[in-house]
């Protein structure tokens, strides 16, 4: 057998035998959709039908054994030059066998047992995948009542109050008022709809969505009313 060290097999072409559940990516044994630790002693081989069949895991080297290819035949014995057979092997003639002679059987003695030990289970440290922090928090047991909250405060929060214009006031210096006010209801208006889209996330009916998609698509809302505007 070749020991292999530090070797990770293609996804699909080792199992677990002891576990069918579990299977292979191509770095970590998952479980569902989980990465599971191994638990020492579990039969991993090589599919039966794969580039790795013959394959298992030792767990005293902690490396995957590859079977030895196989030793060729010897050659078999040329005739002699001249067409000559070789001769037959004189046969040795077989020897009379002595008669037995009784063994008195010893009879077993009942061996202290030793006390048993706790056994430690050796777990394989696999690599896992980074998550990100609204995938974390999305975990958090809070995550529901801060969405219910946010979304709340989407919905209730007073928007900014339209400017009072007095009499008189120069039409340039109105114009920059109602600029200034329209800018700031754009963002509010924003920062509403962030509120909504976080609080959806965390409760749940938007968990495909990512953070990355939510400030992309305000981003993008942003950019045109600026650009109408000016």
């Amino acid at each position: 057998m070749v020991p292999h060290y530090n070797y990770r097999p293609p996804a699909g072409a080792v199992i677990d035998a002891s576990d069918p559940r579990l299977r292979w990516d191509g770095s970590s044994w998952i479980l569902g959709r989980r990465v599971f630790a191994v638990p020492a002693g579990h039969r991993l081989v090589g599919t039966s039908n794969g580039s790795h069949r013959g394959w298992y895991y030792d767990w005293s080297k902690h490396a995957w054994m590859e079977p030895s290819a196989p030793k060729p035949p010897p050659p078999a014995p040329r005739p002699a030059a001249g067409g000559a057979r070789p001769q037959p092997l004189p046969q040795p003639r077989p020897q009379p066998r002595p008669a037995p002679v009784p063994v008195p059987v010893p009879v077993p003695q009942p061996k202290p047992q030793a006390p048993a030990r706790p056994v430690k289970e050796e777990f394989v440290v696999m690599e896992k995948k980074p998550h990100t922090v609204l995938e974390d928090l999305m975990k958090h047991p809070i995550a529901p009542v801060l969405g219910g909250l946010m979304v709340l405060a989407g919905y209730v929060t007073d928007e900014p109050v339209p400017p009072q214009i007095p009499e008189g006031l120069p039409e340039p210096v109105a114009k920059q008022w109602q600029m200034v006010y329209a800018q700031n209801m754009q963002r509010f208006d924003r920062r509403m709809s962030l509120y909504r889209d976080l609080g959806l996330v965390l409760l749940g009916y938007s968990g495909t969505r990512s953070i990355v998609d939510v400030i992309g698509g305000l981003e993008s809302r942003r950019a045109l009313p600026e650009k109408r505007a000016a």
